[in-house]
């Protein structure tokens, strides 16, 4: 507190007998200067003896005094506000958002009395854009390319150099989406850029999307068309000969078959029986009865034993 003390009654002194006069006096020169978040600045102005570095509109930042410096008087840039004593430069690291605004270098040297201004613009990186596919169909494609919003974000559809669309909003909550169809062939790149980064989307185009897709198909060599050919006969052939040796096959087996059932079974006629239903009477039987008489012997064969 009495360091702060005192470099605040510095100030106070030297504005008064004009020493400061970047707290009285603007900028002879602006510079623009662009930083990422994360990243850091330096301003080039150097300031090797006695000067200061002034944040609009939050007062003094930084006091030089005979090669001392203090970098440390406002809370939002402490400890990432650096001054080199060999190059005399201010530098602020791991920058915010925030830290966008007007910055005032007042060199107070004896051989370099200069004040310069610098406006610091902080930006994120932009993000990689995505591609949708909309419509997908023959010499009818459209494809949508969209990416997250940003400041002074803006994203084009570009082919071989060529901005064909682009489109950018102060919506910083909206997304950035660009349409576009596709009517031909070539290098297309969907690119979303801002002052400190780009990044782009190459969209690979089927053929069946482009006017002249008909002409530029390749066709079959001739050498390629003799060999289908051929390779067609051959498998027609083949397909031909193992069918008809099914065919064979089938046939000698049937004809063993039936030579073999020939002579285990023996062929069998049937006759057909009729019924006569008529009966026949007692009179018609005794008419074909015959009486045979015969003489009765002892012993009808004479070499029997009991002869």
């Amino acid at each position: 507190m009495r360091t702060f003390g005192m470099w605040r009654n510095f100030l106070f002194a030297c504005y008064v007998v004009g020493f400061c006069p970047s707290l009285a006096q603007t900028p002879g020169q602006t510079k623009q200067v662009k930083g990422t978040v994360g990243g850091s600045v330096t301003f080039l102005a150097p300031v090797l003896k006695t000067g200061s570095l002034t944040y609009k509109p939050l007062g003094s930042a930084a006091m030089v005094l005979d090669g001392n410096s203090n970098t440390e008087l406002i809370p939002q840039l402490t400890g990432r506000l650096q001054w080199g004593s060999q190059t005399g430069l201010f530098t602020i690291t791991h920058l915010r958002s925030e830290d966008s605004g007007m910055y005032v270098v007042d060199c107070n040297d004896e051989q370099n009395k200069i004040i310069t201004g610098f406006q610091l613009d902080v930006y994120k990186n932009v993000s990689k854009p995505t591609v949708t596919w909309i419509q997908l169909g023959i010499k009818n494609c459209s494809v949508l390319c969209s990416v997250e919003n940003g400041r002074e974000v803006t994203l084009s559809w570009q082919r071989e150099g060529e901005m064909l669309s682009h489109s950018s909003s102060p919506d910083m909550d909206t997304a950035l989406s660009l349409l576009m169809k596709l009517d031909r062939e070539g290098n297309t790149y969907c690119v979303a850029k801002n002052p400190v980064s780009s990044q782009r989307y190459m969209l690979e185009i089927p053929s069946n999307c482009t006017k002249d897709s008909d002409q530029k198909l390749p066709g079959i060599p001739r050498n390629y068309t003799i060999v289908i050919a051929v390779a067609t006969c051959l498998l027609l052939c083949v397909i031909l000969v193992m069918g008809k040796t099914f065919y064979l096959q089938r046939k000698c087996l049937f004809t063993q078959d039936t030579s073999t059932s020939g002579q285990w079974e023996p062929d069998q006629n049937y006759a057909e029986i009729s019924h006569n239903d008529q009966r026949e009477t007692p009179e018609q039987t005794d008419s074909r009865l015959t009486t045979v008489y015969d003489e009765l012997q002892l012993c009808r064969d004479p070499a029997a034993a009991e002869c």
